[in-house]
């Protein structure tokens, strides 16, 4: 009899632990993120670059006058847009974007190393004292830069970004900047490594960044 009850013990314990095999396996699948093939990426406004791009890049500086270089996109994942603090429509409302997406991957794994970074194409009126407080307003967290007019423009060519003054009236102290809407994606080993593409929504990028993050994952870091 004691043997039998010994048996049946064995067999529960067998039991549960394979059905706490089957849940943790469940878990993990419904934790981990959907990986897009680049057709369905492409679809939902994201480009993955064939060959992850290195850059070059000038000493610029942050809102709060510290050195900006390309080390600083390492070891972290740096979503990157191109705008500036005058702009009257889609700075402040990609901004606005990424602060909601920030909140919706707050609790995720993904959310550890990300940095939101934008880089003024205003750098004759973008200070870094007039930064500081315009990128508060939507994230404490959230970095700004700025620097030499030719400085900029070479960062910015090399994440294919585009920007160009337009004067609006005789006054040459009046005018806007039109300037590329991507948001460029640098993965921790500092390259260029994709691009999304607006209009932007915050879930859905939610799935596009958590998707490419995934793919990266199981190429390099497996």
């Amino acid at each position: 009899m004691a043997a039998m009850n010994g048996g049946v013990k064995k067999t529960i314990l067998a039991v549960v632990c394979f059905i706490l095999l089957i849940l943790a396996l469940l878990v993990n699948k419904i934790l981990s993120p959907r990986i897009m093939n680049s057709a369905e990426l492409r679809a939902n406004g994201a480009v993955v670059l064939q060959k992850p791009r290195h850059f070059e890049m000038d000493t610029l500086v942050d809102q709060y006058g510290n050195p900006f270089d390309a080390k600083r996109f390492e070891g972290q994942w740096t979503m990157v847009f191109f705008g500036y603090t005058y702009c009257p429509d889609i700075c402040p409302t990609t901004l606005a974007m990424l602060t909601k997406f920030k909140g919706l991957i707050a609790d995720e794994r993904f959310s550890d190393n990300l940095q939101v970074v934008l880089v003024s194409v205003d750098p004759a009126r973008d200070t870094p004292e007039k930064l500081k407080p315009y990128m508060a307003y939507f994230d404490e967290e959230f970095v700004g830069i700025t620097g030499e007019f030719f400085s900029v423009h070479r960062f910015a060519s090399s994440l294919n970004a585009a920007f160009n003054k337009r004067m609006i009236s005789p006054n040459p102290d009046e005018y806007l900047v039109d300037h590329s809407g991507n948001i460029a994606l640098i993965n921790p080993r500092g390259d260029y490594h994709a691009f999304f593409l607006p209009p932007f929504d915050p879930g859905k990028l939610r799935l596009l960044y958590r998707s490419i993050r995934g793919d990266y994952d199981q190429r390099y870091d497996s």
